[in-house]
């Protein structure tokens, strides 16, 4: 059978739920063990999502019937969520984050290594807008040519939590007009079914190694996107095009 996001979909009976495998790619061991894994010193917010509001939220960005949605308990945190579920954060749907996720999106997740609950809103922004532009353009989204443009950083003052931006000067800003400020949005998040996401890639620690350059992966394709002139406005994408690029 195969997902919406193009991929294989498998069973999991360890974790009772239905999950994508993406062509090629073989993914890690999920730990079950939650005390071995390294989550570094962020603090632990506490959700403001409830059953009302969270029903909100699904009419306002709905989900494919066989997505399993949950409210955070008092007492849960987003980086320990309900096993084969993950935590994502109602500004990230609001910066275009939609499911079915793209399988650049969760080769992106793969390379670094990082759970998307670790990304901040303008990444998400970033990654959502980069892949519009190679679509337009007619070139292929990967990792590597993702690379030659930007890289991933851990925050300076949000511990746990990673941005995105340009490798060096020299890449034009092809996504425009993120908010430089955005407060509080980490209370606001709550659980979903892990089926989109790379499995196994619990938490990436602040100690994790930088990103080294691409090189010249993809010169073509990146040619043609220093050569368009095309940037991509951040607070309007349309809902049709995020829909079909999940």
């Amino acid at each position: 059978e195969m997902s919406e996001g193009g991929s294989e979909v498998v069973y999991n009976e360890e974790l009772g739920v239905e999950l994508p495998r993406d062509e090629g790619v073989e993914e890690p061991v999920v730990p079950m063990d939650a005390a071995n894994i390294d989550f570094g010193k962020m603090p632990k917010f506490r959700s403001r999502i409830g059953r009302d509001r969270a029903e909100k939220v699904l009419s306002k960005y709905p989900f494919r019937p066989h997505y399993a949605i949950k409210p955070p308990g008092p007492d849960d945190s987003a980086e320990k969520p309900p096993m084969g579920m993950v935590a994502i954060y109602v500004q990230q749907l609001e910066a275009g984050l939609r499911m079915p996720t793209s399988r650049f999106l969760r080769d992106v997740l793969r390379h670094f290594r990082v759970r998307i609950t670790q990304l901040t809103l303008n990444a998400i922004r970033i990654l959502v807008g980069f892949e519009m532009l190679c679509r337009h353009q007619e070139v292929t989204p990967s990792v590597d040519l993702f690379r030659r443009c930007y890289t991933l950083k851990a925050h300076g003052t949000d511990k746990g939590w990673f941005y995105i931006c340009n490798r060096n000067n020299a890449i034009p800003k092809f996504v425009i007009g993120a908010p430089s400020s955005i407060k509080n949005w980490k209370r606001d998040f709550f659980f979903v079914s892990g089926m989109d996401f790379p499995r196994g890639f619990w938490w990436r620690p602040i100690k994790a190694k930088a990103d080294p350059s691409a090189g010249d992966a993809e010169e073509e394709a990146f040619q043609k996107l220093m050569g368009s002139g095309l940037r991509i406005y951040s607070l309007d994408y349309p809902e049709a095009v995020l829909v079909d690029g999940g």
